[in-house]
């Protein structure tokens, strides 16, 4: 039924975009077709797979002679998850180093590699994802079924430079601070430091000897009170912890840190049923955050008539000459500054 209803649905398609691209300008009409031949590929995977799923209930011993091996793994996997997946979604690269095998991987395995989208489409997946340096790498090439193959040459020639790669995630690891004493600073150092290891491991080096000297890096970068910690907590290690050592400390710290900061801050129930917010101190004081405690709103008086209004909104400064008003805002009483280039003759 289900089979069915699609087929019906692709015909109802086929007759409205007909009916669409007799209408519209022949400017849009190539968008207008790369659309529906996108749209055609979706009912036809569908259509396939529902056919291949009749056909093997009906012979549930035999394999589809319609499905090859991938297709009956993909089949099998749509069979037993029972919800829709979220999209996958695609990073942009703006020509940044360390983003580079990221969108490479992602980029080359959704689109790059699929065989079921056409080049010419690809090629315009591929303008989507690309900004600033990396959109100027092809932005001579014009868009065709051609081109697309030349298009990723040249982004990998420019941007798959292994040792320029390398350079930048050397650079990165090394350079990063640390002076305050939080548990989102210390996570970020445990989630700087895994990121960039590990796409130095992709680049083929050895980065699982490297412990001994990513120890001492991080160590070095800590701030004083968390540096102190980690020197206690290391003389219950062996004589050479490793990294992940290291990584559990920082972990477990960042979760005391933030259970501390947590518990600053509690709310508690008046008697009217009002909520404050008390901030404990280090002595076990606390601090009323109430409406009452903000400071008043700042008034004004008018140094001329003592209205409640600053002197330039005066209605009898405003009537003065500009002689006049010179005179009244320069009196040593007021205490008013007058601009060097104000010349009453002319005001």
């Amino acid at each position: 039924m289900k089979l069915s209803r699609i087929e019906s649905l692709f015909s109802e398609f086929e007759e409205l975009q007909n009916q669409i691209e007799e209408k519209i300008a022949a400017s849009d009409l190539n968008t207008e077709l790369i659309s529906r031949e996108l749209i055609e590929q979706d009912f036809n995977n569908c259509i396939s797979i529902g056919r291949s799923l009749v056909q093997r209930g009906l012979q549930p011993n035999q394999p589809s002679p319609h499905c090859s091996n991938n297709d009956s793994h993909f089949t099998s996997v749509n069979e037993s998850v029972s919800f829709k997946l979220p999209v996958i979604q695609i990073p942009k690269f703006d020509g940044t180093y360390y983003k580079w095998l990221e969108f490479k991987e992602t980029f080359g395995s959704l689109i790059n590699d699929n065989d079921k989208i056409q080049n010419i489409h690809k090629f315009h997946y591929l303008i989507s994802y690309l900004e600033g340096e990396a959109a100027r790498v092809i932005c001579n090439l014009e868009v065709s079924h051609q081109n697309y193959n030349e298009a990723w040459k040249l982004l990998c020639e420019r941007f798959d430079n292994k040792r320029q790669l390398i350079s930048n995630h050397l650079n990165s690891l090394f350079n990063f601070t640390c002076e305050r004493e939080s548990d989102k600073s210390l996570r970020f150092i445990i989630d700087h430091v895994t990121k960039n290891l590990r796409a130095l491991s992709t680049l083929g080096l050895p980065t699982e000897k490297w412990d001994v000297l990513i120890i001492h890096i991080v160590s070095a970068r800590l701030d004083s009170t968390t540096s102190l910690k980690w020197e206690e907590h290391r003389n219950t290690l062996p004589e050479i912890p490793s990294l992940k050592d290291l990584f559990i400390f920082l972990k477990c710290r960042a979760d005391v840190l933030e259970s501390v900061h947590r518990n600053k801050t509690k709310q508690v129930t008046t008697s009217k049923g009002q909520t404050k917010s008390l901030i404990v101190t280090s002595k076990g004081s606390s601090l009323n955050n109430s409406p009452s405690c903000k400071p008043s709103k700042r008034t004004f008086e008018c140094m001329v008539c003592k209205g409640d209004y600053r002197i330039f909104e005066c209605p009898d400064f405003k009537s003065k000459t500009p002689e006049e008003r010179v005179t009244t805002a320069t009196r040593a009483i007021n205490r008013l500054c007058i601009l060097p280039i104000y010349d009453a003759s002319t005001a």
